[in-house]
């Protein structure tokens, strides 16, 4: 095999090259590792404030300095203001480096569903949520994200993150960590 003729940096990745029997860096923008996690049923809550999902996909990054796309999939928002107030929910990306305190990745929420006024019935419709963050880490710590979730505008009964409804329990919510080379 025939190594590259220059330095890489600590933790950077080679691959295959398009000449047989040599190496390169992978250049920027290329995907390192991709993980996964998901959960089913419902995520609801009646508390007020930004509440955790669960939901927690833990990446130990490959290269340092990386960039990280997160999606979140198959989520059923919900809004009920037939008997009470539930108006949606606003979505946010929550990241914690190497088992700290999980914190607000963004300044603010990332997604929100939302229903003005009262349709004669409770709704649901899906929603997903990407976002791409630059936290900061060293080489062997870990990177966790987790969505969280809060209760919408003018929403004082319950909140969903995932609403089941008739869907069934077996529905799934899939987060999805993609490390990318800076």
């Amino acid at each position: 095999l025939k190594l590259p003729a220059t330095v890489g940096t600590t933790g950077q990745v080679l691959r295959n090259s398009s000449t047989a029997g040599t190496l390169e860096f992978a250049p920027a923008g290329s995907v390192l590792q991709v993980v996964s996690t998901e959960i089913t049923g419902n995520i609801t809550s009646n508390s007020a404030g930004v509440l955790a999902t669960g939901l927690i996909t833990t990446v130990t990054p490959k290269q340092a300095g990386s960039k990280f796309y997160i999606t979140v999939d198959g989520i059923t928002g919900h809004a009920n203001v037939t008997t009470v107030a539930n108006y949606g929910a606003r979505y946010f990306m929550y990241v914690s480096v190497n088992g700290g305190t999980y914190a607000n990745a963004a300044a603010a929420h990332i997604g929100s569903t939302y229903i003005n006024g009262n349709i004669g019935q409770w709704i649901d419709f899906p929603a997903s949520m990407g976002y791409f963050d630059t936290p900061s880490y060293s080489l062997g710590q870990t990177v966790a994200y987790q969505p969280y979730y809060e209760k919408g505008q003018n929403t004082t009964s319950d909140v969903y993150f995932n609403h089941v409804g008739g869907n069934g329990n077996n529905q799934r919510v899939t987060q999805v960590v993609m490390e990318i080379a800076q």
